[in-house]
């Protein structure tokens, strides 16, 4: 299940000016889109996107994924059920990982709004970067001594 949304005007003007990763952040908060959605809307023009509802109730697995279980091709199900159901790639994962008998998390439906691998705004490390940087300086002094005799 799936509705059309207008994509705020405010995105549109975030995407014009350049800012092109605040624009596809926004999207993606306003709608529930994944990254590629979002991304592919906007670099498309359109002032709608189809975004997903609230999900339904996973019908039975395809015989397809039932049968890729079985030979034990986990990444053909996790295909195969995306294909079927128009879940996320970590969501049919979960749901294959269940049908599979392992342990699922139950944070892995929970909506983030980051990407894989996106560091939230104003989250740095300091202190691995400040202990990078003194390991550096101990690394140099030692192998200046070294060189020096």
């Amino acid at each position: 299940m799936s509705t059309t949304q207008q994509i705020p005007p405010e995105v549109h003007a975030a995407w014009d000016r350049g800012d092109k990763i605040d624009a596809i952040r926004a999207l993606r908060e306003a709608t529930g889109l994944g990254l590629k959605e979002a991304k592919e809307a906007l670099e498309s023009g359109a002032y709608s996107v189809r975004v997903p509802g609230i999900p339904q109730p996973l019908a039975p697995p395809s015989a397809e994924v039932a049968a890729a279980l079985k030979r034990g091709d986990k990444i053909d199900a996790i295909k195969l059920m995306r294909e079927a159901s128009g879940l996320g790639l970590k969501e049919a994962k979960a749901v294959v990982e269940a049908l599979a008998g392992e342990a699922v998390d139950p944070a892995t439906f929970r909506k983030t709004g980051l990407a894989p691998g996106e560091v939230p705004r104003g989250s740095v490390n300091w202190a691995r970067i400040i202990t990078f940087f003194g390991v550096l300086i101990v690394v140099v002094l030692v192998a200046y001594r070294l060189l020096r005799t």
